[in-house]
């Protein structure tokens, strides 16, 4: 929707803001060229291809996919299990690519 829609770059952009405190500021034309998907690490210490189900194999895939004829580029990571608010370190990362080949 960011790329399609000019109203729902402005929402976004305003709450980015707006949510920051004035830290963040985007440009109005503002549409992401890479994106992370975060995934929740229950009972699993790392994020591995085989730690994910095959369904979701898949919908990452196929997501990666659709976004990569746009021009964005996607990034898998673990977030482990009770974790407070603060993003693994860049060793938890699985890229798209081992994730589901083709």
């Amino acid at each position: 929707m960011l790329q399609e829609s000019a109203r729902v770059r402005a929402e976004f952009t305003a709450k980015v803001t707006r949510l920051s405190a004035g830290r963040r500021v985007l440009p109005d034309d503002f549409t992401p060229s890479r994106i992370i998907l975060a995934m929740l690490l229950k009972n699993r210490e790392r994020l591995t291809p085989d730690s994910v189900f095959g369904f979701s194999q898949i919908t990452i895939a196929q997501t990666a996919k659709a976004l990569a004829a746009r021009g964005v580029t996607v990034e898998v990571i673990g977030i482990p299990e009770g974790d407070s608010g603060t993003l693994p370190l860049p060793s938890c990362r699985a890229g798209i690519g081992a994730v589901v080949p083709g």
